[in-house]
């Protein structure tokens, strides 16, 4: 932690970079599934409060940021199992975000709100004939064009129910 010499590396700050959109990722999830009400009582929020009581004390004993920051991600984990795996409620869903939100502040690790990226025609036109691939069964072109997306612009595809997602590399 901070008594420490600091190690400077590419590689460490791509890590960092990659928990951030982890981070943000989480946060678009709980968004996403707290438009759908779920019942239930609270079968996450004890759990949590129990991790951000424990991030909270090591941030109090000489600031562990290392240690405090492993609890931050050990709640992303419980979060992103619970969520896939439909084990939440709506009300967890609230205390997660909230909790999220406030353990994140400590470090300013979450971008405030992302701004929407426009797309070139080019990729929008790639995104459509994929799209119309997999409508005809085509998944040899859709496979093929999802690649030259990776590969030249550097673009993710994510297949939702809501249909299709995008995000840079």
């Amino acid at each position: 932690h901070y008594s420490k010499p600091l190690d400077y590396n590419e590689k460490d700050i791509e890590n960092a970079r990659k928990k951030v959109e982890k981070l943000s990722a989480l946060i678009e999830k709980i968004k996403e599934r707290s438009k759908k009400p779920i019942g239930g009582g609270e079968i996450l929020t004890n759990k949590l409060i129990k991790l951000r009581e424990k991030f909270m004390n090591t941030m109090e004993d000489d600031v562990n940021t290392p240690l405090a920051i492993s609890y931050l991600f050990e709640i992303v984990s419980l979060l992103n199992k619970a969520i896939d795996s439909g084990n939440y409620s709506t009300v967890d869903l609230k205390n997660a975000e909230r909790i999220i939100k406030e353990l994140s502040d400590f470090f300013q690790i979450i971008p405030s709100e992302k701004k929407k990226e426009k797309l070139s025609d080019e990729i929008r036109k790639l995104i459509q004939l994929r799209e119309k691939a997999r409508k005809e069964k085509d998944f040899e072109t859709a496979d093929k064009i999802r690649a030259r997306l990776r590969e030249e612009f550097k673009i993710i595809l994510e297949d939702t129910e809501k249909g299709v997602k995008w995000k840079r590399l």
